[in-house]
């Protein structure tokens, strides 16, 4: 029976719960604000499914091929711009969608709540596009892609590595008219965290926020990822800049792993191309292009695609004409992309234990102040260079 599993073993994927045939098992949040599993013993009929589709229980690798790579970004520039990078995620998922098809997707609701999403609709699109730095609740969407396959509607499923093993896990076979795409992943944050960050917006700005987007690319894109910052939306009409990073607390503490989930730490899932688990492309920015191709360095955005696969390839390939790039060595295009191979570092127990303890019993404002800073992440980064 699931539910009785150590934080790093669990990575939240919610592939038990849509696998129960009793529905006896639901997602709960911890004291981090991370949801896990537990089941109803009563209920439960032991019949193992929920342990069989744990993703964490299946860490094969195998000898895989180094992906096809490729570097570039989507000739549509209405749909780049409203993108992280070069637009690579809306130029696959406009053609699933064209075709019929239906795509699935973390987006962030009016109660800046971070959840998977089904789209059936290109109007939909755009609130799926753009990183969203919180760990997304995977709901039933498993089950409704499952739903769609039966139907016979091509199925375009984006997430973490991890919620894409787990929805391979889940529907146990392959199927023609799937196609998955992850992302390079530093971790997810904490849902808690971002709640009470939205709360303390909310009370010293005296106004709600009603958009939130993590990344933007107001200052221009660049290879190195240094003007990455927040947009904070408001209800008055007003706007929060916070460019580059360090002048919002929130990314502070993400950049500097202080509150991801466990399993982030040991992710089993890097580099994600070699697992059985796999997606079929695999998404990213392109950080140090401008040290392997002048030519894809550009300021609206370059996207780095890795295909992981022959359903990947074939998806490509049915939406190259909206591509411009080109296909570049592997193994430079990843050399500056840490979080391809790497998991994050893991502060020290005492760290993370007295971030959380202050998240829970004191003001937001004074754990913002001790812990959410430029200076404590610039700490934490230095702290890696020497101490691996």
């Amino acid at each position: 029976m699931i539910g009785q599993k150590s934080g790093k073993d669990c990575c939240g994927c919610g592939a038990c719960v849509q696998a129960c045939p009793r529905q006896c098992i639901q997602m709960n949040t911890d004291e981090e604000g991370f949801w896990y599993p537990q089941a109803d013993k009563d209920a439960c009929i032991s019949c193992g499914r929920c342990e069989a589709v744990c993703p964490m229980q299946i860490k094969s690798r195998k000898d895989a091929p180094e992906p096809k790579a490729y570097g570039g970004w989507n000739r549509d520039e209405a749909a780049r711009e409203k993108s992280s990078s070069g637009g690579a995620f809306p130029l696959f998922a406009e053609y699933i969608l064209e075709n019929g098809g239906t795509v699935y997707g973390a987006a962030i609701d009016e109660k800046m709540k971070v959840a998977h999403r089904r789209i059936a609709s290109k109007n939909e699109l755009e609130c799926l596009q753009g990183s969203k730095y919180v760990e997304s609740d995977i709901g039933d969407t498993y089950l409704q892609a499952k739903e769609d396959l039966k139907a016979s509607r091509k199925v375009l499923f984006t997430g973490t590595p991890c919620q894409i093993a787990g929805l391979k896990t889940f529907l146990g076979r392959e199927y023609d008219l799937l196609y998955t795409v992850d992302f390079t992943c530093h971790g997810v944050p904490s849902p808690l965290v971002f709640e009470k960050y939205v709360a303390y917006l909310n009370d010293t700005r005296q106004d709600q926020v009603t958009g939130f987007l993590f990344r933007n690319k107001v200052a221009a894109w660049k290879p190195t990822g240094q003007q990455m910052g927040t947009i904070v939306k408001f209800a008055s009409g007003k706007e929060e800049q916070n460019i580059p990073a360090y002048r919002d607390p929130f990314m502070n503490g993400f950049l500097s792993d202080l509150y991801l989930r466990k399993s982030c730490y040991e992710c089993p899932f890097k580099p994600a191309y070699q697992m059985e688990l796999h997606a079929d492309i695999t998404i990213a920015d392109f950080w140090g292009v401008h040290h392997v191709d002048q030519e894809l360095n550009n300021a609206g955005g370059t996207s780095l695609i890795l295909l992981n696969s022959s359903q990947g390839e074939k998806l490509f390939e049915q939406v190259s004409d909206g591509f411009e790039g080109k296909e570049i060595d592997f193994a430079a295009a990843t050399r500056q992309n840490r979080s391809l191979y790497h998991s994050a570092g893991m502060p020290s127990a005492k760290e993370r234990a007295g971030f959380f303890d202050s998240l829970q019993h004191q003001s937001f404002n004074r754990t913002r102040k001790r812990y959410m800073t430029g200076l404590y992440w610039a700490v934490h980064k230095f702290r890696g260079l020497f101490w691996k």
